[in-house]
């Protein structure tokens, strides 16, 4: 541990040399830009209490429903979520196993 980090304190530590630190914050904003200049739009602070399914045509054309109370509800075709923490739980919502991979 000394060896590679002379200043830090520890036991153990796991080297791996191949990584590093990222503003995380910073790389989702850029993604976050990136996806609404081609169309897409991003809702932040939406706590998601369900999720639906329709079939609104009948010939196989699906779209998600996503709710949360006390906010207007999102429909499209496509849904990606960002839940951190909660990533669990909103698996579990969606109809998938509480263990995501």
């Amino acid at each position: 541990l000394k060896e590679i980090e002379p200043h830090c304190k520890g036991i153990m530590a796991v080297h791996s040399p191949y990584t590093g630190i990222i503003d995380y914050g910073q790389v989702t904003k850029s993604f976050a830009e990136e996806f609404k200049e081609r169309g897409g739009c991003v809702y932040t602070g939406f706590e998601v209490s369900k999720f639906d399914l329709f079939n609104s045509s009948g010939l196989g054309e699906y779209f998600i429903g996503v709710h949360s109370n006390g906010k207007p509800s999102i429909f499209g075709r496509q849904v990606i979520t960002c839940a951190g923490l909660y990533s669990d739980r909103i698996s579990q919502l969606s109809g998938c196993s509480p263990e995501p991979q």
